[in-house]
């Protein structure tokens, strides 16, 4: 059994091995005496045990330089730091024109569509466009404005379907709002194409396809980049 206890030098704090019944002794470091009390010994043996149960329940620091409770108690100030390093969140910057695009394009839409093929079904034109032998008669016109109203319906359902995906933050978000804008610009060259082969006598791109044409791609080229590698878009959508 060991009956000897590391004490320190109250003087010089140099510390040596003494027998734990010795209660005055001579530093040998310094020269000066001291004396040892009971509650000392007591003391320097709970101090030990307290040491090693410290460093077993301390987490491990990746900084070589910072200390145990530097590590276990992170200040508030490095906490703001790594916000601040993962960039901006919520509603603002480029994301609000993408708010005002994503809430206002439904209802441009809905009145477009309603503008351009309510008459069509109100007016006799349907008949016209589809009775065999009429003047304005052709035989894909009809199966080109079937496509035109589903088409539409379509992205009308989408855009109402991007706001509750934007104000829910959905993660599905940007990649749904990149889909619709791709397959819109898609939509259109397609329609232009078809309509074509029926409108024969006017170029392919008159001017309400051109202007419709430049300002998608406009948003494909704006707004497609800015959802890819935004970090205001991958912290606000998670």
């Amino acid at each position: 059994m060991n009956d000897t206890i590391e004490f320190t030098c109250p003087h010089c704090m140099h510390s040596m091995q003494i027998h734990e019944s010795i209660r005055t002794w001579t530093c040998k470091m310094c020269g000066k005496p001291s004396t040892v009390t009971v509650e000392d010994v007591a003391l320097e043996a709970t101090g030990v045990e307290e040491v090693v149960k410290e460093s077993w329940s301390l987490p491990v620091s990746n900084n070589p330089y910072a200390s145990p409770a530097a590590s276990a108690n992170p200040s508030p100030e490095s906490l703001g730091t790594e916000n601040l390093q993962n960039g901006p969140s919520g509603l603002g910057g480029w994301l609000i024109l993408v708010a005002i695009r994503v809430v206002i394009q439904p209802f441009r839409l809905g009145a477009d569509f309603l503008q351009t093929f309510a008459p069509i079904f109100t007016d006799g034109t349907w008949e016209i466009l589809t009775t065999p032998g009429s003047d304005q008669y052709h035989p894909l016109l009809a199966g080109l404005i079937i496509f035109e109203i589903l088409g539409n319906l379509g992205f009308i359902i989408a855009g109402c379907a991007l706001v509750c995906l934007f104000f829910s933050k959905s993660r599905l978000f940007p990649k749904t709002f990149i889909a619709y804008l791709l397959i819109n610009l898609c939509f259109l060259i397609l329609d232009a194409w078809l309509g074509s082969f029926v409108i024969t006598d006017e170029p392919m791109f008159d001017p309400d396809t051109t202007k419709a044409l430049f300002t998608t791609l406009m948003g494909v080229v704006i707004f497609v980049p800015y959802m890819m590698f935004s970090k205001r878009v991958r912290n606000t959508f998670v």
